[in-house]
């Protein structure tokens, strides 16, 4: 009976977020069973993916409101769920398992190295390469200082002008790379305080106690720090997007697996790339290790080349080209794509 609901779980996480894959070896059930008791999966399966009050919940499930609010509540500490405070009363909506759930036992990933090294070898069989297939959770927002003002800059792709909007923002350790730590043992050497979240995701990281609220101003500044270290800036694939992460291709679960497609630029949403100015590049050869992609090499005449099947338009190269020699542009409108208007 128990492991049929865990199979039942399994096939209803799997049409939410970017999923939830079978694998050969069965590890994802492994996760589930740790993070869910049985009876804890039968009642997220029963919950909208919509905020609903507690009443409703109760009147349509036929169950006791304070008994299913003592139920909910500990799984919205154990986050599996998320509580939306709204007039005075809280709404309980179940999450994906990525981006969601996962993200909600972030503290879980360092804090125990049996669950760390569960959720490296799902992402490796099976979550990973399903992350990176269109549509993608995430996408790459050109970094501030690599877009010129020669042209108008939609306001999904002005992550400080995102930034600046929000009423209530937090930000936390990177999942991906305190995963690297506690499972592999392994250090990019990059900032790892560097996922922003804004308003119920913010809410979530803060009540779980994974994350500290911070200003606006204090994002922007972790923005220009991930900058400079070199992160790629992905926010949540839609126009208002709940939260940004900063990434690099040793690390995150999707760029990772992005990287691994012949053609990355075909699989994510971006609408600018980068140009090399021939006459200005010295080949330095600097922006090669900023590119997280793979998509710059060196012609025989030692200029930089960008591989336009595989360049993002993170923007990364140009804010570290000292000669001046690239930049961004933007594709032609026929090749440009708006977020849609809620994150998956």
């Amino acid at each position: 009976m128990d492991h049929n609901v865990y199979e039942q779980l399994a096939d209803v996480l799997d049409t939410r977020g970017v999923g939830f894959p079978r694998t050969t070896s069965g590890v994802e059930f492994k996760i589930l069973k740790m993070l869910f008791t049985a009876k804890e999966a039968d009642l997220y399966m029963k919950l909208s993916l919509e905020p609903e009050p507690l009443q409703v919940i109760a009147q349509k499930l036929g169950q006791d409101a304070d008994a299913l609010a003592a139920a909910l509540n500990t799984m919205a500490e154990k986050g599996l769920i998320i509580q939306v405070p709204h007039d005075g009363m809280v709404l309980y909506m179940a999450i994906p398992f990525a981006i969601g759930i996962l993200e909600g036992n972030a503290i879980r990933v360092k804090e125990d190295p049996v669950f760390a090294n569960l959720v490296t070898q799902y992402l490796d069989e099976g979550l990973g390469a399903v992350a990176a297939k269109p549509p993608l959770a995430l996408r790459p927002v050109p970094v501030n200082r690599a877009i010129t003002v020669s042209w108008p800059i939609a306001t999904h792709d002005d992550l400080r002008e995102i930034v600046r909007t929000k009423q209530f923002i937090a930000v936390t350790d990177c999942l991906c790379r305190t995963r690297k730590v506690h499972a592999e043992d392994k250090s990019c050497g990059k900032p790892t305080e560097v996922c922003i979240t804004f308003d119920l995701h913010a809410h979530m990281a803060i009540s779980r106690a994974q994350g500290r609220q911070i200003t606006a101003q204090e994002a922007i500044d972790i923005l220009d720090k991930a900058e400079a270290a070199g992160l790629v800036p992905m926010a949540f694939n839609s126009i208002n997007p709940s939260g940004v992460c900063n990434c690099c291709g040793d690390c995150c679960g999707v760029l990772q697996y992005v990287a691994k497609n012949s053609k990355p630029a075909k699989i994510v949403l971006s609408n600018y790339f980068a140009v090399v100015d021939k006459a200005q590049c010295v080949g330095c050869e600097v922006c090669l290790d900023r590119c997280q992609m793979t998509a710059i090499a060196m012609n025989a005449d030692n200029i930089a080349q960008v591989n336009l099947d595989r360049c993002i338009g993170c923007g990364l190269c140009i804010t570290s080209c000292d000669a001046g020699a690239l930049s961004l542009a933007l594709k032609p409108e026929t090749e440009r794509q708006v977020p849609v208007e809620a994150a998956p």
